[in-house]
């Protein structure tokens, strides 16, 4: 019969199976492997930690701070205090928190700044280099009273750069129209003319310029020791051919008895001589 449990057969385990050593080894040094993995990954972590940390505190402190504060294309010691009083920008203040765009809009407010350029020169200069505006005309603040009134000296562009008593005497006055507003606005359209006349006048002819006047007929230059000459150059006319008209008669010597030119048509100058002239 077939024998049943409990009618005295004993029963047996069977022996659990062995892993081979060599196995047991490689998942050893697997686990190893992965504790170093995880301790030199740590270890990287905690090393960029205090290298950021200490860059931190390197750009806090007075080895990258605000040293000092350079102005470029400014022409005398008063207009680059005047940059850098207007860029705001203190010694001691940390290098990397310099905005310079930021910086460069507030030097531009200046009325005599065309642009500014705000750079770092590691490790603790700020360099400000600007580009001036030019006056090329001096136009009075009043129509009516030129002489008493202050002058505006304004730039090609019609930008009122600087307000003074006395002319320059390398600066032409502009007569005709008042120069109004506060600096750095931009004067009337009806000056513009007379500006662009003013801003490609010849330097060669420079010293015989008087000054300019705005007409109805557009732009008178006066010339002379004594303002004898007017010289009519229209409202819109070609100013460079105009002047190369003119600087042609007066190398010619034609204008020494001429009392009136007409340039509106530059390649076809039409003189009017004076009567007292010998």
């Amino acid at each position: 019969r077939i024998p049943r449990m409990g009618d005295g057969m004993s029963t047996t385990t069977a022996p659990r199976s062995r892993i081979d050593p060599r196995i047991a080894q490689r998942r050893r040094s697997v686990t190893l492997a992965r504790v170093q993995h995880r301790r030199r990954v740590l270890a990287a972590v905690i090393v960029a930690a205090v290298v950021v940390a200490g860059l931190i505190a390197l750009t806090r402190s007075p080895v990258l701070d605000v040293d000092a504060i350079e102005v470029q294309g400014a022409s005398t010691p008063t207009e680059s205090e005047a940059v850098q009083a207007a860029a705001s920008v203190a010694l001691g203040d940390p290098m990397v928190d310099l905005v310079a765009h930021a910086v460069a809009e507030r030097v531009e407010a200046i009325a005599w700044v065309r642009t500014a350029e705000v750079s770092r020169d590691w490790p603790g200069t700020v360099v400000v280099a600007v580009q001036p505006r030019t006056a090329v005309a001096a136009v009075s603040r009043s129509a009516t009273s030129a002489e008493s009134a202050p002058w505006a000296l304004v730039d090609a562009d019609g930008v009122i750069i600087d307000e003074v008593d006395g002319v320059p005497e390398e600066v032409p006055q502009l007569l005709g129209a008042a120069a109004s507003g506060p600096l750095g606005a931009q004067v009337g359209s009806e000056l513009a003319p007379g500006l662009a006349a003013a801003d490609a006048f010849p330097s060669s002819m420079s010293r015989a310029l008087d000054h300019l006047t705005v007409t109805e007929r557009g732009v008178d230059v006066i010339m002379g020791p004594e303002g004898t000459t007017t010289v009519n150059v229209g409202a819109s006319t070609d100013m460079a051919a105009a002047y190369r008209s003119l600087a042609a008669l007066f190398e010619a010597g034609e204008l020494a008895c001429a009392a009136k030119v007409d340039l509106e048509v530059p390649g076809r100058p039409l003189l009017t001589r004076d009567p007292d002239c010998p």
